[in-house]
């Protein structure tokens, strides 16, 4: 190895520990939070295709926010083939699925559960 590259490989070895320092003093997550709650759903989440496919739903927010999650889990419906609402008129688009909410045949595990009311 001539000098040249040999002096390239020390400022790059150089650069190397400098930018893992970096690193070790940054936040650094290896798994995301644990949610506080239990899903209701029972069983595998749908898939998007298996979603567009049924009339109703039971859908799961994924939130941090355990309250809010609480508040919007519960039965809806597909609406135009572009989201699912609720009753109250709370929407969730078909696009966001698997990062902002899950879908399930079911809720405890009842396959009879109706929730009473069309939209």
């Amino acid at each position: 190895m001539d000098g040249l590259a040999r002096l390239g490989a020390d400022k790059l070895r150089d650069h190397q520990t400098t930018m893992a320092i970096e690193a070790l003093q940054e936040s650094v997550y290896g798994f995301p939070p644990i949610l506080a709650y239990s899903l209701y759903g029972t069983g595998e989440p749908l898939r998007l295709y298996e979603v567009e496919q049924r009339n109703r739903i039971w859908l799961e927010p994924i939130s941090l926010d355990v309250k809010l999650s609480m508040e919007l889990r519960g039965w809806y419906r597909l609406n135009n083939n572009r989201l699912v609402q609720n009753e109250f008129g709370n929407r969730f688009y078909l696009d966001t699925y698997g990062t902002k909410w899950l879908a399930f045949d079911n809720c405890f595990g009842d396959p009879n559960q109706e929730d009473g009311d069309d939209l």
